[in-house]
């Protein structure tokens, strides 16, 4: 018997007579399995060529940013609310001040050192105040992901993140 023709299926395991069928079974249901998945993933593939052109949703940085806030309004012991200030002076270029931008600088410092390009100059920086602004109108979108998370309850944090942009 062909390992194709063998049910790869709970039932069938706990049906077997012997120590042999059960193992057949399990090597059945994992091939069958890793087939499903190989399938999946070239689907994947085939789309990941066709997002569009154009600024791309981050929805990691925009979920980072409105659970950072949170956390810093929650948690900080003199009430400050999560702000960025921004300061332009003569000769210096413009930059932002304000320890929430200190505090998300060294989360992701911690998190992930390679999203901070240094020499791309204050682009991340104006990211990441403009998501800071734009939260108020939606301050607990990062609750949405809160606990188990479904395929609905992730379109839903995407649609409130999209009109966060």
């Amino acid at each position: 018997m062909q390992v194709s023709e063998i049910r790869g299926d709970l039932d069938a395991f706990r049906t077997a007579n012997t120590l042999a069928e059960r193992a057949a079974i399990a090597h059945a249901a994992i091939e069958q399995f890793r087939v499903a998945v190989e399938e999946m993933s070239r689907f994947f593939d085939y789309k990941a060529g066709m997002m569009p052109r154009g600024n791309q949703t981050k929805f990691g940085l925009i979920y980072a940013i409105n659970a950072l806030a949170g956390l810093f309004e929650a948690e900080n012991q003199v009430g400050r609310r999560a702000t960025i200030n921004r300061y332009i002076s003569k000769g210096d270029p413009d930059d932002y001040t304000g320890p929430f931008i200190r505090f998300v600088e060294a989360f992701f410092h911690w998190a992930d050192d390679s999203l901070f390009d240094w020499t791309s100059g204050n682009r991340l920086k104006d990211r990441i105040r403009t998501l800071t602004i734009k939260r108020t109108s939606d301050p607990d979108l990062h609750r949405t992901l809160d606990g188990l998370v479904d395929v609905e309850t992730m379109l839903a944090f995407m649609k409130r993140a999209e009109a966060l942009r």
